[in-house]
């Protein structure tokens, strides 16, 4: 081992990473210096969600895997559950992000990893500094925190990191790369959100894809196997070292919306099958044009509502036609200024400016073999993130492409785009500065030039020729906005994207002029280096933070959303198991789960069948209340679908006077006096609306219908996450209906501790036949997909440290053999 070079081999390095550490704790300042935090909608949504396994786990140190307060029951996979086989990639996880708060260590591993995937393509330190700064605070990681979506932000955070591993592997140390690719993986796969880890999958499909042509073509492919095939075991372990968090995820995934549809499709145009509806997967599709907001963040008027000022045309045609300053300055806080064709979104996908030009000048400075997987990367995930847009192309994926139909919001593919595009612009940089032939240097950087200035006279004519109508519009005036609004509002589009129109050209042209220079010698490379950051950090941190901003932030944020209203502490008096539902927002909204069972709640991935109640019963069923309420004195409507999902108080506001009682919920168990058998899911659905629920039941998990007279009690004695216990006591042989989920993987019934059968009836609740006599009933929840899963992951664990071991000692061993 040589002597190493600390100014050159170690410093900048050190300063990168203060660099990252000191931008991060400037940017979140009020989190890590004020004791403030993001009001992050979903984020909260989440906690309220598994506050119950929360507390469980505070209280007895175990893990309930079991929901009891949302959506009438469901497991807690994807909501609030710890895997104590990951513990190895969770403490590397927690050290290479400096153990910084939620979201600035997201922030600071998104540059780290990107720097460190620009360090191992050969690029000069300084300028994989710009590149990472490019990376970790583009609009779309912001704008992604302040929404909530932490878990997303933290798998883009780490994606340039696996890449950056399987690069290592094929090119730079076989040994060393096959065990980055298992941490790396394993820390992507930990982060816990398997859309961004699928879109990543996509794109190593091209990188291989690539190097295997030119392995073939280079008559190399022998030598590359033996790192084809550590590669392919790197990707076993990691997975192996997750096993239980993607077991159980798989498994939930064939019973969640995402997962088989046992029901007919209602339009018989649509094939039933596995996976989401289409219409719901592709509502969030990328308008083509809408491409365009990665150089221009304003093309399309950034979020869908934004706060205009009082400089704007709207605030002018609301004083000019009289309107009150007040309701004026209420408007003024969320116009819909958003003219595309998204259902609605939370501001643009922006990569910046000066990167967006870097990508053009990396285009004419690569070679074709170090670029072209890069512009396929990056054209291959625009095309998805089109959508519906591009049928013939999406429509395809979604049909044919293994997994593709199990993911929605298909817009969120451009997060290969968006590493991408930094990542090939700072390497066409480097090439263009490492290039010694001046006449060769200089035709790259007019040509990237020139190219960039017609992207942007093309956007200037666009802006001349472009109406700025939205579909939003007819709607705006079908709720009384008049004319004159929206000409207003159609002036102040126009404005936006001329005002952005007019810093990119400015960014592009500042970026222009400092790397001519450069590339003249007329400036020094340190300076360089110091104004692509300056100009980098600005153009993206000025438009992240329309977004992400001080207003964002504020003290104890979850004492407010949790806040115990009148209601709360009304509904918490009566000690019994019940359930609620939230009337003002039952589907979408898990604040009443932080403090009651609830038969709502707010999960993207229900399970299908509870998702189908809803669909064809409770919706309809929460509405007609809704409509009783609102015409006073007419009484509750009958609703056997919340009486059978023991629905006993309804809130409608805040206040005691808001909680209404539901005196016809059956209660936690009660017998029935007949069950009928159906053929299949769409007779069980069905016959929900039109047998007597309280006395009949429907299930197709029987061969023939069968009839009950036993009379008596079933009565609830406990119930946790993983755990209920009822006692019966009847006179003859009965078949009792729990008001509790079935879930065919985990949970097991007991009578006296002997193990008997249950059944799915009544669609979605659970069902037992009970001898007479007195017995104890329980239902215990113990997934073997968990625990087998983590047992898995804890051997693999230590596997993994024995290969770390085993490096280390054989690198000891080469160097004091070279030593001797």
């Amino acid at each position: 081992m040589g002597k190493i070079d600390f100014k050159k081999q170690v410093l900048p390095h050190l300063v990168a990473v203060l660099l990252f550490l000191i931008v991060c704790l400037f940017f979140y300042l009020p989190i890590i210096f004020e004791n403030k935090t993001i009001f992050q909608n979903d984020a909260l949504q989440g906690i309220a969600a598994g506050n119950e396994i929360a507390e469980y786990r505070a209280e007895t140190g175990e893990e309930g895997l079991w929901i009891n307060s949302m959506f009438s029951g469901m497991p807690s996979y994807l909501i609030n559950t710890r895997h104590y086989g990951e513990w190895f990639i969770a403490g590397i996880k927690q050290i290479i992000s400096l153990k910084l708060p939620t979201p600035a260590n997201y922030t600071f591993l998104a540059m780290l990893s990107f720097y460190l995937l620009l360090i191992i393509f050969k690029v000069r330190p300084y300028l994989a500094i710009v590149g990472a700064i490019a990376y970790g605070f583009g609009s779309f990681n912001l704008i992604s925190i302040e929404a909530g979506h932490n878990w997303k932000v933290g798998a883009m955070a780490t994606m340039p990191l696996v890449l950056g591993a399987v690069h290592v592997t094929f090119y730079r140390n076989l040994y060393w790369g096959f065990i980055a690719t298992i941490i790396a993986v394993g820390i992507q796969i930990q982060m816990n959100h398997l859309q961004i880890t699928y879109y990543l999958f996509l794109l190593l499909l091209i990188y291989g894809g690539f190097q295997l042509f030119y392995m073939i073509k280079d008559k190399q492919l022998k030598q590359q196997l033996p790192a084809i095939g550590l590669l392919v075991i790197a990707a076993i372990l990691a997975v192996t070292m997750s096993l239980g968090r993607l077991w159980i995820t798989s498994e939930y995934s064939a019973y969640s919306i995402r997962g088989q549809n046992d029901l007919t499709p209602q339009d018989q145009t649509i094939q039933g099958g596995s996976g989401l509806d289409k219409e719901y997967a592709f509502n969030w599709s990328w308008g083509k044009l809408e491409t365009m907001t990665l150089i221009l963040p304003n093309f399309y008027g950034g979020g869908s509502v934004e706060s205009l000022d009082e400089t704007s045309e709207v605030y002018k045609a609301f004083t000019q036609n009289r309107v009150a300053q007040q309701q004026t300055l209420e408007e003024l806080q969320g116009v819909r200024t958003y003219w595309g064709n998204q259902p609605n979104t939370a501001g643009p996908v922006y990569a910046g400016a000066v990167i967006c030009f870097l990508f053009i000048l990396g285009i004419f400075a690569l070679p074709s073999r170090q670029k072209n997987w890069i512009i396929a990367g990056t054209i291959f995930s625009i095309l998805l993130a089109w959508g519906k847009n591009l049928e013939f192309f999406n429509y395809a994926m979604f049909d044919f492409f293994p997994g593709y139909n199990k993911f929605r919001a298909v817009s969120m593919a451009v997060v290969v785009a968006l590493m991408m595009i930094p990542f090939l612009g700072i390497l066409g940089l480097e090439k263009l500065l490492s290039t010694e032939d001046k006449n060769l240097k200089m035709a790259i950087f007019k040509k990237a030039s020139l190219v960039t200035l017609g992207v942007l006279a093309l956007l200037f004519l666009l802006y001349l020729i472009l109406d700025f109508r939205a579909p939003i519009d007819e709607q705006l005036l079908a709720r009384g906005y008049p004319d004159w609004y929206i000409n207003a509002l159609l002036k102040d589009r126009a404005s936006m994207y001329l005002s952005d129109w007019v810093r990119t050209f400015i960014f592009i042209g500042l970026s222009i002029a400092i790397i001519y220079v450069a590339i003249i010698d007329k400036l020094k490379q340190a300076y360089l280096y110091i104004g692509l950051i300056l100009f980098v950090s600005a153009d993206l941190l000025v438009v992240g933070a329309r977004y992400l901003n001080e207003e964002n932030y504020a003290e104890n944020i979850q004492g407010q959303f949790f806040q115990v209203t009148e209601a709360n502490n009304l509904i918490s008096q009566d000690n019994s198991h019940f359930r609620v539902i939230d009337l003002q927002n039952p589907w979408n909204d898990a604040r009443v789960s932080f403090h009651h069972p609830s038969v709502g709640g707010y999960h993207g991935a229900k399970l299908r069948r509870y998702q189908d109640l809803i669909d064809y019963y409770m919706g309809d069923e929460h509405m007609a209340i809704v409509d009783s309420l609102q015409k006073q004195g007419i009484g509750l409507p009958i609703t056997p679908i919340f009486d059978m999902l023991n629905t006993k108080y309804l809130i409608a506001g805040n206040s005691a006077r808001a909680v209404l009682t539901n005196t016809n919920a059956y209660g936690n168990a009660w017998l029935v006096e007949n069950v009928y058998a159906a053929n299949n899911a769409d007779e069980e659905i069905s016959a929900l609306g039109q047998i007597d629920l309280k006395t009949q039941a429907i299930s197709t998990q029987l061969e023939g219908d069968k009839g009950y007279s036993a009379n008596g009690s079933v009565v609830l004695q406990e119930i946790k996450p993983n755990y209920v216990k009822y006692e019966s006591n009847l006179d003859s042989e009965g078949l009792v209906i729990f008001s509790e989920i079935y879930y065919p993987k985990g949970w097991q019934a007991y009578i006296d501790g002997v193990e008997a059968p249950h059944f799915r009836a009544n669609y979605v609740l659970r069902a037992m036949e009970l001898p007479n006599g007195q017995h104890n009933i329980e239902f215990k929840f113990h997934p073997q997909s968990y625990y087998i899963g983590n047992q898995v992951a804890n051997i693999s664990n230590f596997l993994v440290i024995a290969l770390i071991l085993l490096g280390i000692m054989m690198e000891l061993k080469k160097a004091k053999k070279q030593k001797a």
